[in-house]
């Protein structure tokens, strides 16, 4: 499975060990999380560019002319949606990972980044957000 990993961010990391001690149970912050990490992905996509905003490369003329003749979808890595919407999120006790099954997604991902979220610093703030807005709800409660 290609995924993302953002364990290098302390603060990120310091805010979900307070999150753990005031509420013992971070499945509901890691849900929260990794429906907000689709949401980036899935604008990585509609963008078609990589999770620090450049430009995919573009697809060859031959393979855009190959995706009119089959009738498949023109936009790049959309060809038949497969791979877009194998992109999913699981959540355990101590982590949540997002990222797709298929075969073939590290591979796409090389040449076009689309997983990468700890890349993206929207992604990251939107993440420690989460975190604390968590923690806030667990000290009112």
């Amino acid at each position: 499975m290609v995924q993302t990993n953002i364990q290098e961010d302390q603060q990120l990391t310091q805010a979900i060990n307070r999150l753990l001690k005031a509420t013992g149970d971070l499945r509901p912050a890691f849900k929260e999380i990794g429906e907000s990490g689709l949401g980036f992905i899935q604008g990585y996509f509609d963008k078609q560019q990589t999770p620090w905003g450049e430009q995919w490369p573009e697809v060859s003329p031959e393979h855009l002319a190959y995706k009119k003749r089959k009738g498949f979808l023109l936009d790049t890595l959309k060809m038949r949606g497969v791979l877009f919407k194998s992109i999913n999120y699981r959540v355990s006790k101590t982590d949540v990972t997002i990222g797709s099954p298929m075969v073939y997604a590290n591979r796409q991902n090389e040449e076009r980044d689309f997983i990468d979220l700890g890349q993206d610093p929207k992604a990251v703030d939107e993440f420690r957000q989460i975190i604390i807005d968590r923690i806030a709800d667990a000290w009112t409660s």
